[in-house]
């Protein structure tokens, strides 16, 4: 729990105000279509944050501001793949999400901080009205806001509220392609808003970030080609706990596609360049198998093109697939063995 001797309640004063009106109003009713998208931008850091408002489907109530490029990258995936989310090939988008949310809950769901708060503001609930404000990191559990992402919702809150209004007599008022309507505060502490060009989502590795590994002693070898391999990474969702954080391993995976085998298997970081450490895993199976495979099957475009520029050497025939069944197979196999462990700490703990 925080040091209440360091809380300024007056931060937390100014969210919670802007929360309860934004509840009060029921914004979702207005504003809930994912295409509905409106910038804010931090005075402090300069960031942008990429918001929408949930809570039409009457599941899940809030607003979540996706912070910089990378945010709105993965809520534009996640959104034009919505009917495909539960796919494996798609399921660690939700792992990916970075950005801020101010969520509508049950009081059983706060904390001890959060209700502290609350009782100091006087503020009174009922129901699923009971805010709650979290801060999403890529591959890391949840954690509570703190107070410069409470002034960040603040903003993205008040910034709402104008959207709001304004849908109300024109339903167009946030469409524009390839834009999105942009909110400043000036010097006067006066919103100003304008059309900014959308990030793009779609970048591709280029020559600069890719990291050339030496493969000319396997290229030397009399290695066989053989097999179809599956090269790939996935997201396991039990976390494991990493000091005072929480994070959801990410493991890489090479798999005989045809057998299931597991080749090799890396554990790593959720700091550690994904695709690298594929590439140095794919190398030291064609080491220590003394096969190169006759044709890789990754999932996605980025991992195909690191693969080819990395190991341009040897020529790998790679191809691009929805689907990693050997790989996807192991993940569900992997789960079950640490949800089984987990369970018997809870017991003999």
């Amino acid at each position: 729990m925080k040091d209440k001797k360091m809380i300024n309640i007056d931060i937390w004063k100014e969210v919670y105000t802007a929360a309860n009106k934004f509840c009060a109003k029921k914004t979702w009713r207005i504003i809930d279509d994912d295409s509905q998208l409106f910038a804010v931008v931090d005075p402090v850091s300069k960031e942008t944050y990429y918001c929408c408002v949930i809570g039409h489907s009457g599941e899940v109530f809030g607003l979540v501001a996706y912070r910089g490029d990378f945010g709105y990258s993965i809520h534009r995936k996640m959104y034009l793949n919505a009917n495909f989310i539960h796919l494996e090939a798609n399921r660690d988008l939700c792992f990916e999400q970075d950005c801020l949310m101010a969520e509508f809950v049950r009081k059983d769901e706060l904390s001890d901080f959060e209700l502290s708060i609350i009782k100091q503001l006087g503020f009174k609930y009922k129901g699923v009205e009971y805010p709650k404000f979290k801060n999403f990191t890529p591959y890391y559990a949840p954690e509570e806001a703190n107070e410069f992402d409470a002034k960040i919702l603040t903003s993205c809150l008040e910034v709402a509220d104008l959207v709001y209004t304004a849908l109300i007599s024109d339903q167009d008022y946030l469409l524009k392609e390839g834009y999105v309507r942009t909110w400043k505060k000036l010097s006067n502490e006066e919103w100003h808003e304008s059309w900014v060009k959308s990030p793009e989502i779609d970048k591709k590795s280029t020559t600069k970030k890719v990291q050339k590994i030496d493969s000319s002693s396997i290229k030397k070898s009399n290695f066989n080609f053989k097999g179809i391999w599956e090269v790939g990474s996935i997201v396991l969702a039990t976390p494991i706990k990493d000091g005072n954080k929480f994070f959801f391993p990410k493991s890489c995976v090479i798999a005989d596609n045809m057998s299931g085998f597991i080749i090799q298997q890396n554990t790593i970081k959720p700091s550690d360049d994904m695709n690298l450490s594929l590439a140095e895993l794919l190398l030291k199976s064609i080491k220590s198998s003394g096969t190169i495979p006759s044709k890789i099957i990754v999932s996605n475009e980025e991992t195909l093109h690191y693969l080819k520029l990395s190991l341009a050497d040897l020529n790998l025939e790679i191809e691009e697939q929805d689907s990693l069944p050997a790989i996807y197979e192991f993940r569900a196999m992997m789960e079950h063995d640490l949800q089984e462990r987990s369970f018997e700490n809870e017991i003999f703990l």
